[in-house]
């Protein structure tokens, strides 16, 4: 998802995600720290949606790179 905002940083459709999105809610909202992780990456709750407020290119790799890092530490 940040990957494709950083790819695409003028299309709006990767800049509102829908809370309620089952696969996003299964994949990012009931992971610990998933929603924390894009609000700290720019994003702000908006009646249901996570809006991007703060495009920040450089931001979004460094998220991008904390959750690569992260994933190669599970078992």
């Amino acid at each position: 998802m940040l990957g494709n905002i950083v790819k695409n940083p003028d299309e709006p459709k990767f800049q509102n995600i829908n809370l309620g999105n089952p696969n996003f809610k299964a994949r990012v909202v009931d992971i610990v720290g998933g929603t924390f992780l894009l609000e700290k990456a720019g994003f702000a709750d908006e009646s249901g949606h996570l809006v991007l407020k703060k495009k920040d290119i450089g931001l979004l790799k460094e998220a991008i790179q904390v959750l690569e890092k992260e994933i190669g530490t599970l078992p």
